[in-house]
C-alpha cells in the first residue's frame, strides 16, 4: 500500500509539473534574434511608445499613436493610408435606442504577395484605448505584435497572396472603426480570412479563443501551424454565445472566417491605469506573436484558404498539440461517461455519502453567490468585471 501511494503521489507531482509548464509562456526572444523569428523584445519598443499614455478617440495622444503607426508601416513598405469615415452603432438603452458614433480614421496597408488576384488575409488590431488606461496591453500588444509579424513575414520573402494590415479606430466606442472598414472600405471586399488580436490582460499564455462559423478548416490550419498552442472549443462556443465585443465580431457577422487571439491573465490591468508597458509580460507577447506569425505564414503561402466545414470539438494538450474530433463524438463520449457514472453510483455502497458531498458542494456554491450579491448590494457596485474591480480587489 505504501508503494502504491508513493506511485500515486509521484504521478500527481508529474501531472502538476506538466500542467505548470503548459501554462507558462515561452522565453521572450531578444532584439537580435533571427530576422525571420518573432521577437518580443523588438516588439516591446513599439509597446513602450504606444502605451505611454491613454489615447482615447479624438485625443492628442490618439493622434500621436496614429502618426507613430503610419511611420512604422511606411518603414515596412506597406504604403499606409488613413481612411476617414463616419460610423454609428445603435444599441438598446434604458430609455430606448442609444447611439454610439464617431469620426473614425482607420489605418490600412498592404504587404503584397505573388498573386494579388487571390483573396487576401487580414491582420487587425485596434489603436484606441479607453480614457482610463494607457492601453499597453489593450491593444498596444496587438499593434506591436502585428508590426513585428509583418517584419518577420517580409524577411522571409513574399507570400502567395496579399496580406492587409488594419489598425482600426474607435473599437472602445462600439467597434466603430471595424464597422466602417467592413461596410465601406474597398479593401474589405478582398478579404478572405481574418486574424484579430485584442487583449484582456497583461500576462500568461495567449489563447486562440474565438473562430468564425463553420470553422473546421480554420481549426485544421491552426492545428498544423500553432506553436505552443493554447485553445479549446468551449471558449469559442462561449464567445459565440455571449457575442464577445471585439472587432472580430464585426467580421464574423459579415460571414468571414478567421481566428481571434488574446492575452487573458493579469486581468486587473484590463482597462486600468496600471496597464503600462512595464506591466506587460514580454513572454506573453512572445507567445502571442509566435502563434500569429505561424498561422499568418500558413495563410499567405496557402494555395487555398481554409474551407468552411462543420465546427469540431478541440482542445490543446499541454501546449504541445491540438486534438480535434467531430462534435457528435463529444456527445457520445459524454453519454457513455454519464451512463458509467450512473452504474457506479447504483453499485456503490456509499451512495448516500456521495449524495451528501454533492449537496455540500451545491450549498457552498450558493453561499458564495449569495455573499457576492450581498457585497454588491452593500457597496452599490454593479455586475461586470471592469466596474467590479474594487470589490474583486477587496475580496482577494
Amino acid at each position: 500500500m505504501t508503494r502504491a501511494r508513493l506511485l500515486l503521489a509521484l504521478a500527481a507531482l508529474i501531472a502538476l509539473l506538466a500542467a505548470w509548464h503548459a501554462s507558462a509562456p515561452p522565453t521572450a526572444l531578444p532584439a537580435d534574434a533571427s530576422a525571420t523569428r518573432f521577437s518580443a523584445m523588438r516588439a516591446m519598443a513599439d509597446v513602450r511608445l504606444i502605451g505611454r499614455n491613454a489615447h482615447p478617440v479624438g485625443s492628442v495622444e490618439h493622434g500621436r499613436v496614429r502618426a507613430r503607426l503610419v511611420a512604422r508601416m511606411q518603414a515596412l513598405g506597406l504604403a499606409p493610408r488613413v481612411a476617414a469615415a463616419r460610423a454609428i452603432k445603435l444599441k438598446p438603452g434604458a430609455r430606448g435606442l442609444a447611439v454610439d458614433g464617431a469620426e473614425v480614421r482607420n489605418i490600412v496597408g498592404v504587404l503584397p504577395g505573388y498573386d494579388s488576384r487571390l483573396p487576401a488575409v487580414l491582420l487587425m488590431a485596434h489603436y484606441d484605448s479607453v480614457p482610463s488606461s494607457p492601453g499597453a496591453a489593450d491593444d498596444g500588444a496587438g499593434l506591436a505584435a502585428a508590426l513585428e509579424t509583418i517584419r518577420a513575414l517580409k524577411a522571409g520573402g513574399p507570400g502567395r497572396r496579399d496580406m492587409i494590415l488594419l489598425f482600426s479606430d474607435a473599437e472602445e466606442n462600439g467597434l466603430l472603426g471595424a464597422r466602417a472598414f467592413f461596410d465601406g472600405d474597398p479593401a474589405a471586399a478582398r478579404v478572405g480570412f481574418v486574424v484579430n488580436m485584442d487583449m484582456r490582460g497583461g500576462g500568461g499564455r495567449a489563447i486562440m479563443h474565438e473562430t468564425g462559423r463553420d470553422a473546421g478548416g480554420a481549426i485544421d490550419l491552426y492545428r498544423r501551424t500553432a506553436i505552443h498552442p493554447t485553445t479549446d472549443s468551449i471558449a469559442a462556443w462561449v464567445e459565440r454565445l455571449i457575442r464577445n465585443s471585439s472587432d472580430f465580431r464585426v467580421a464574423v457577422d459579415r460571414g468571414l472566417p478567421g481566428l481571434n487571439y488574446a492575452i487573458l491573465d493579469r486581468q486587473f490591468d484590463y482597462h486600468a491605469a496600471s496597464s503600462t508597458p512595464e506591466r506587460l509580460d514580454p513572454r506573453s507577447l512572445q507567445h502571442l506573436g509566435e502563434q500569429v506569425l505561424a498561422v499568418m505564414r500558413g495563410l499567405v503561402d496557402a494555395a487555398e484558404l481554409p474551407a468552411a466545414a462543420p465546427d469540431p470539438a478541440y482542445v490543446s494538450v499541454l501546449g504541445l498539440a491540438v486534438v480535434a474530433w467531430p462534435a457528435w463524438a463529444g456527445w457520445l463520449i459524454l453519454g457513455v461517461g454519464l451512463a458509467a457514472g450512473g452504474i457506479a453510483w447504483r453499485r456503490s455502497a456509499s451512495s448516500a455519502a456521495g449524495l451528501r458531498g454533492v449537496a455540500a458542494a451545491a450549498h457552498l456554491l450558493l453561499t458564495l453567490v449569495l455573499a457576492l450579491m450581498l457585497a454588491r448590494s452593500a457597496t452599490a457596485i454593479p455586475f461586470g468585471f471592469t466596474v467590479g474591480r474594487p470589490l474583486l480587489a477587496w475580496w482577494n
